[in-house]
């Protein structure tokens, strides 16, 4: 089992960067996160594996954020079609429910990849690139060879310093 942390944000700007920004000047680093828009889109729900999770709780308790702490279940998974569906039969046949799920891709060269929303995408791929960060393409999505090394040791996906 793996502790995740779950705390509910209001959907405006800064919000999220505030919460992250907390765990960051503390030195807690998120090794997952999912953030979901909730109700008539007035706040949002975030979901995040981090570092020393009882600190990260409680850092963000004490900034005045409503925190959960939960158990999940990480599943390591082959990097190829059909794959997940195989791990959501075993569970169905077993009558296990699934509440909830994201994904994300394995570590690549040290480096880690994040999906984001945005209301103005143009907008934003424009701050991106003037900030030099780098923005995975549909053409890379879509070809054929691999775009990481798939190996079995868990902490290849998630950097050395993740905890378990």
């Amino acid at each position: 089992m793996i502790r995740q942390i779950n705390v509910r944000l209001d959907n405006k700007p800064g919000v999220l960067g505030k919460c992250v920004g907390a765990l960051a000047a503390e030195g807690i680093d998120i090794k997952a996160l999912e953030v979901t828009e909730r109700g008539s889109g007035d706040f949002g729900e975030v979901h995040f594996i981090a570092t020393q999770v009882e600190r990260a709780a409680k850092v963000l308790g004490d900034a005045g954020y409503k925190v959960e702490v939960e158990d999940v279940l990480v599943v390591e998974m082959a990097d190829r079609v059909g794959f997940l569906a195989n791990v959501l039969d075993l569970l169905q046949k077993k009558d296990v429910n699934i509440r909830y799920l994201y994904a994300f891709v394995s570590r690549v060269e040290g480096k880690s990849l994040a999906v984001l929303k945005v209301d103005d995408p143009g907008k934003a791929v424009e701050i991106l690139q003037q900030g030099g960060v780098p923005l995975l393409t549909q053409k890379k999505i879509e070809k054929k060879e691999p775009v990481s090394t798939f190996t079995t040791a868990i902490e290849d996906h998630f950097g050395g310093d993740f905890i378990w």
